[in-house]
């Protein structure tokens, strides 16, 4: 195994210059510049020839859009993700307590990832971050406006988003790819309960305890700061919304679910960004990212961005939709049990059954006649027979009217 030591010379003059020495071999060297501004990591760094790939540095940074639309509607988002600062978003509390500090200018994350930072562990199950092929780590920020050129500086994108009609976002990971650490698909329903299914990766042998947050942007106002309501008789949407949560990483790549949390009113696109650091993030993070901390960084863990969709609600409707069946499973993904609201626009025959990927029926749960209006069935994992289904990716099929609608549906035991 090769030790790693910082060279106090380089820190000295504002470089951290680490010797990797392997048993027979003369030492390989990084450089890495740290920039006064963001203690983030710049500059060039040589390639250093290490068997064991943990001890490789990377680093990363979030890719949500800065200083350009990130909705049709918007003129220029304001998430903190460029090392250059902007203006600051507002914050807006329809609800109970602001969950982070009144915003200033925006500031940006970065995580600085290596053995002699802490143990190293990222979103995802990909190659390490530092390898040529795992389309990860950047040196800065990735986002554009359609351009193959980050909005960040020089690097270009690796993969584009093209959620929204006539809009493209370049970024660093995009949902499906090998290295996400978010799996879809991401089904959020206005004012239900929603979560989040991912995977991390710790490099060595070693159960490490991480902090998770989320924040989504549920108002659309290119900001992570506000409290959205939904209404007296329902609880306040928090665009923080998973705050500091301390979840269990085991060795190799794991699986995870987020605690659930309370969807925005508004449907259609919301940016989401999801994050994991070795410790709790500072009350400025929905608009300083890393900033607010003594380095400007994060030692480790890793920031992905997404934009995701918020559909209709099917909570609270009162009467039958006069535009047709309505469908949703909450939460998904889920352990235990999810439950599936449909809604009719009249009476009659009704079936619901759970199938898998192939075709197959699992299990039939509704096969009745029924009134129009909402109804709700909750599915446990289990088929007809009543045994644990396998974990893993199933589709929820409604047929009345005539018609027939589905979800997909993640059951993670």
């Amino acid at each position: 195994m090769g030790t790693l030591r910082p060279s106090a010379l380089a820190i000295a003059l504002g470089a951290i210059v680490l010797e990797i020495s392997m048993a027979g071999e003369p030492p390989a060297v990084e450089i890495i510049s740290i920039k006064s501004s963001t203690a983030a990591l710049l500059a060039s760094r040589s390639t250093a020839t290490v068997s064991d790939t943990c001890r490789m540095f990377f680093v990363d940074h979030g890719d949500a859009p800065e200083g350009f639309p990130a909705y049709p509607f918007l003129s220029s988002a304001h998430f903190p993700t460029c090392p250059t600062a902007s203006a600051p978003g507002t914050q807006e509390i329809e609800c109970g307590t602001a969950s982070g500090t009144p915003p200033s200018m925006t500031g940006e994350v970065a995580h600085i990832v290596g053995f002699d930072v802490g143990v190293p562990f990222w979103l995802g199950c990909g190659p390490h971050p530092s390898q040529a092929d795992a389309g990860d780590g950047e040196l800065a920020a990735k986002t554009s406006s359609g351009s193959a050129t980050s909005a960040c500086g020089v690097l270009d994108v690796d993969c584009f988003e093209t959620g929204l009609p006539g809009m493209s976002f370049g970024q660093d990971e995009c949902l499906g790819d090998a290295d996400a650490g978010v799996i879809g698909p991401i089904d959020l329903a206005a004012c239900a309960s929603g979560s989040l299914r991912f995977r991390a990766t710790v490099c060595p042998a070693l159960t490490i305890g991480a902090y998770l947050n989320v924040l989504a942007d549920w108002n659309q106002d290119g900001d992570w700061n506000d409290n959205v309501s939904c209404g007296p008789a329902q609880s306040c949407a928090r665009e923080w919304a998973v705050k500091n949560e301390l979840v269990s990483l085991t060795p190799g790549c794991s699986e995870h679910i987020t605690p659930e949390f309370r969807v925005g009113p508004r449907q259609g696109p919301a940016w989401m960004r999801i994050t994991l650091t070795p410790g709790p993030v500072p009350e400025d993070f929905p608009w300083a990212g890393s900033r607010g901390t003594v380095n400007g960084d994060f030692p480790g863990g890793e920031t992905e961005d997404y934009l995701v969709t918020v559909g209709p609600s099917l909570v609270g409707v009162g009467t039958p939709p006069s535009s047709g069946l309505g469908l949703r499973a909450q939460p998904n993904p889920f352990h235990g049990a999810s439950e599936i609201r449909y809604a009719l626009t009249r009476a009659g025959r009704v079936r619901i059954e759970v199938l898998d990927l192939a075709g197959r029926r699992v299990r039939v749960l509704v096969s009745n006649v029924q009134g129009g209006g909402e109804h709700a069935v909750t599915w446990d994992g289990t088929d007809d027979s009543r045994a644990l289904a396998p974990a893993g990716m199933y589709i929820v099929r409604l047929c009345a009217e005539q018609r027939s609608l589905t979800r997909r549906l993640f059951f993670a035991r």
